[in-house]
């Protein structure tokens, strides 16, 4: 494949991601933001201070080869060592798990939030702070084993249940008890989320012609130092100079190129 096209969605569909999303019997649904890009970038990156480590102990330097589809391949292992082991084309469970009933996205009063339950001992302690003590005492449902096998039913139950509460309600009552649980927030209450802030994932740079814009900070720090956005992003065009300095051209070939539109310098006052 080294001479067609590789771009997110298109992986996503040719890895098998895509097969594994949206609802049961439904049309695949893309997953959201570019995780195989972002990932494949990451593990450029991880390759790149691995070959630094080897050629620091055998002096030999080496070329780097990674591809989307790796990345991609990588994401999907637990699908494909499932596969093998069962022999069963993994299906989409829309927000589900194939793993643990219930862990999944429902509806409550006022919002969609995400709940789990992971050990047979919450389950019933989760029946009974939600009122559905019927629930906990239905030998059908009395392991993870038991709920997994009879998914479609159990989900409809819990729906009902669910929906009589608020988020808010949910997170109060769940969250004594380890269950996992957590609203669906869109974007804007994401950056104004207090641990958002607290972490400070999110910042904001001035940047020309615009208001103030927020981006993510990479991820993690040390004891001694956090990331940090140290610019912003620059605008097309805006470093021609500089590069082409380090480059080694003159300010004349520059102006030249320029003037030629060989390259484009972004008009900075």
């Amino acid at each position: 494949y080294k001479k067609r096209h590789a771009v997110d969605p298109l992986v996503q569909a040719m890895s098998g991601m895509l097969s594994t999303t949206g609802e049961p019997g439904q049309p695949p649904v893309r997953i959201g933001p570019p995780t195989i890009d972002f990932g494949t970038g990451m593990f450029g990156a991880y390759n790149i201070v691995l070959a630094l480590l080897n050629r620091q102990k055998s002096g030999q330097g080496q070329r780097i080869d990674i591809a989307l589809l790796d990345t991609a391949a990588y994401y999907m292992g637990n699908f494909i060592a499932d596969y093998s082991i069962s022999g069963q084309i993994p299906a989409p469970l829309g927000s589900g798990s194939s793993l643990f009933v219930p862990y999944q996205v429902f509806s409550a009063k006022d919002r969609f939030i995400f709940i789990g339950v992971f050990e047979d001992n919450m389950w019933i302690t989760f029946c009974q702070l939600l009122g559905a003590k019927d629930l906990a005492e239905d030998p059908r449902y009395a392991t993870n084993e038991d709920r997994c096998r009879n998914r479609e039913e159990l989900i409809k139950r819990l729906e009902q249940v669910v929906c009589q509460f608020s988020s808010d309600e949910l997170m109060a009552k769940l969250t004594t008890i380890d269950v996992l649980c957590g609203p669906v927030l869109d974007v804007s209450e994401m950056i104004n989320d207090p641990q958002v802030k607290d972490r400070k994932l999110v910042v904001d740079v001035e940047y020309p012609y615009t208001r103030t814009l927020k981006i993510a900070r990479i991820p993690g720090g040390f004891s001694e130092k956090v990331s940090r956005i140290r610019q912003r992003p620059p605008l097309l065009g805006e470093h021609t100079s500089q590069v082409m300095k380090g480059l080694g051209y003159s300010e004349t070939e520059i102006e030249s190129f320029i003037n030629d539109s060989i390259v484009f310098q972004y008009p900075i006052s």
